[in-house]
């Protein structure tokens, strides 16, 4: 391949190429202890025998606001808060 960009096409057909090579590769595995994992691939999925936390949740911390006001790099005002089980009470589009 010279310097120029591949056309879509051509570039379609390096990915196809190179990822049917790769689908006839059988990987090699081995056992080894969770200590020494870090910055390996699962062979097959891991899946968790429990949730945690062992109960229902959503992960509400943050912050929203918008980009229009953040690109000021201006402190922005706190419109309000939320707790567990309560909505946010603003108007769709618009905060208070």
């Amino acid at each position: 391949m010279n310097s120029a960009l591949p056309s879509y096409v051509q570039a379609a057909a390096l990915v196809a190429a190179q990822a049917a090579k790769l689908a006839r590769l059988r990987p090699r595995t081995e056992r080894i202890g969770l200590d020494l994992s870090a910055g390996r691939i699962l062979a097959q999925p891991l899946f968790a025998d429990r949730d945690q936390p062992p109960f229902t949740r959503s992960t509400r911390d943050g912050f929203a606001c918008r980009a229009a006001e953040a690109s000021t790099h201006r402190p922005l005002i706190i419109a309000g808060s939320t707790r567990r089980f309560s909505a946010w009470a603003a108007a769709a589009g618009r905060c208070p």
